[in-house]
């Protein structure tokens, strides 16, 4: 199945119109009180809590490997898609899991594909979250290719 991914801030999602996706998959920082819900039309959410960190830091909620399982088996257990993913900036979080899809839909040895595709999603300037971008190519087995890619790609830009 073609899976569509799309990429927003949250403000982008709060103006957007739920009803044109199946799943909703929102990050928020864990102490956020102006979140998404969906709380009408047909999409099913998931609600992510972590701060968009790069490196893990004691005692505060960073990405988890876990978080991006608990992403892809979310998509897979409710068949959608069209997916809708955001985080506050829509530009490291969001695209990390998007990526996390690409790299799913295409497979280990197209990560420059996955990258591109993840680009195109979001619509906008990306920089994917390292640590995120790192446990992705953990899950996928990419052996380092996939951070690699998005490091050549967005490192020094910043």
């Amino acid at each position: 199945m073609t899976k569509s991914i799309t990429v927003m801030s949250l403000q982008g999602a709060k103006e957007a119109n739920l009803e044109d996706f199946d799943a909703v998959i929102s990050i928020e920082d864990p102490d956020q009180e102006d979140g998404l819900r969906c709380t009408q039309g047909g999409a099913r959410q998931l609600i992510l809590l972590f701060h968009d960190l790069e490196k893990t830091v004691q005692g505060v909620r960073c990405p988890k490997a876990a978080d991006v399982v608990a992403a892809l088996d979310f998509v897979k257990e409710t068949g959608a898609s069209n997916i809708l993913v955001h985080c506050n900036g829509g530009i490291s979080r969001s695209p990390a899991f998007a990526l996390a899809f690409h790299v799913e839909l295409l497979g280990r040895g197209h990560e420059e594909e996955a990258l591109k595709a993840t680009k195109v999603s979001a619509g906008s300037w990306i920089d994917p979250n390292r640590l995120i971008v790192g446990y992705v190519d953990q899950r996928f087995h990419c052996q380092g290719k996939l951070i690699r890619c998005v490091r050549e790609t967005y490192d020094g830009l910043q």
